[in-house]
């Protein structure tokens, strides 16, 4: 018998689906709707985040709590958090998995402290789970989309933040009260309230701007992103800002026009201290910070760290590390630095390295040895320079601030460039 390919009947497979599996193709119009609000809903995201929206507002009015503005982000980011096929893979990526670690011990602290009695610190211990677990979320959502759906928020924002800080030290009390809790005198901030974390969020976003810029247009930016920096008269920020500036050009990721420039701007610079100095004196609303103002400036003439910040900082240095050696293990346990038994009060160590080895023993110093091993070989930069200064940058400010777990800008920042790229 013949059984030739004429004879062949239709395969099974080849009759039409039933109805309800028949599902109808998103049009190109649908589809590009819904990409077009997952870009704004994310660039909404960075700018509440970056320019500290949630707690700019609580601190303007207590009844706006932060957690209001993160149900809304929750809210904007449903169609990304409900791809659900998408969170094996980054609940397994390095930052998720770190996250995890860190999560898992405080959860263990929490259980401690609660059953001791200790409220306070249970409370603290878990708004420091809340905050890692919100920021693998925000995480996962970014992984899901291409990097150029929201990049180029970062170079506005860059751009942004500095001049609104300048028109903070214009115009002291535009953006909140002179004697607003976080506020420094004399240091202008705008939307982020402390000066130093101003400070940390302009270098922070400086980085992040610069895959979206060219080399000529990174070097003005930074230059930009330096006035804003200089004006919230953080040492440690300014400190920053140079290495980062010497980095950059060293590795061509700025032109090499960029250290002449340098070189221009410290030439420039006593003449500019001596101008802010006269300023200072002509500002009433300035003179309760008047000695402090003038000691900071005194540091970029003379070196000088005699002034009471500089020795406060160094007393509460000495007493984390102190804690340390006295819980080596395990650590004193969270918020044991946020009531120091000593004459510090209430003044943490300005030491991300020293709080996690004091409140954490060794395990606190593997969380920092580890983050920074997960920052420097993540693959969200093209340029492996831009992505090891981000890392130095990480190294270099931990040395002067205790916050960066604390702060949703800080977190974001480390879920995204821990990641790799997708374009």
């Amino acid at each position: 018998m013949n059984h030739g390919l004429s004879e062949m009947r239709p395969v099974a497979a080849a009759a039409p689906a039933p109805a309800y599996l028949r599902r109808p193709m998103p049009t190109p119009a649908a589809t590009s709707f819904v990409e077009h609000y997952v870009a704004a809903a994310l660039a909404t995201v960075l700018i509440l985040i970056f320019l500290n929206l949630p707690n700019y507002a609580n601190a303007l009015s207590r009844s706006l709590a932060p957690k209001y503005f993160y149900a809304g982000f929750l809210l904007m980011l449903l169609p990304l958090l409900l791809r659900f096929r998408t969170w094996v893979s980054y609940l397994l990526s390095p930052f998720a998995l770190w996250a995890f670690v860190a999560v898992s011990f405080n959860v263990v602290y929490w259980y401690g402290a609660y059953s001791e009695g200790s409220l306070y610190r249970a409370a603290l211990i878990s708004t420091r789970i809340q905050t890692l677990i919100f920021a693998v979320v925000l995480g996962m959502c970014f992984a899901n989309v291409r990097n150029t759906r929201y990049e180029k928020i970062f170079p506005v924002l860059a751009l942004l933040l500095p001049m609104m800080v300048l028109a903070d030290f214009m115009a002291p009390g535009f953006f909140y009260p002179l004697d607003i809790d976080g506020a420094v005198r004399g240091r202008s901030a705008a939307t982020i309230i402390n000066p130093t974390t101003a400070g940390e969020v302009m270098l922070l976003l400086f980085l992040l701007a610069c895959p979206v810029l060219k080399h000529s247009a990174r070097t003005l930016l930074l230059l930009v992103v330096g006035v804003g920096i200089f004006l919230t008269f953080s040492r440690s920020a300014i400190l920053a800002w140079v290495i980062l500036w010497v980095v950059l050009a060293v590795t061509r990721v700025l032109p090499r026009s960029a250290m002449i420039l340098l070189l221009g701007v410290a030439a420039a610079a006593p003449v500019f201290l001596a101008s802010l100095q006269i300023y200072f004196e002509t500002r009433q609303e300035f003179s309760p910070a008047l000695v402090d103002l003038r000691q900071r400036l005194d540091f970029f003439s003379s070196g000088s760290l005699k002034d009471h910040s500089a020795a406060e900082r160094s007393a509460v240095l000495s007493d984390g590390w102190q804690t340390f050696i006295n819980n080596m293990v395990v650590g004193a346990g969270p918020g044991s630095t946020e009531s120091w038994p000593h004459a510090i009060g209430s003044v943490g160590p300005h030491n991300q390295f020293v709080l996690l080895a004091a409140e954490y023993g060794l395990f606190g110093i593997a969380m920092w040895v580890s983050l920074a091993l997960i920052i420097w070989k993540g693959r969200y930069f093209r340029d492996r320079s831009i992505q090891q200064s981000m890392c130095l940058l990480f190294v270099l400010l931990t040395m002067f601030t205790h916050n960066m777990f604390d702060f949703q800008f800080w977190l974001l920042t480390f879920a995204l460039v821990s990641g790799r790229r997708i374009e």
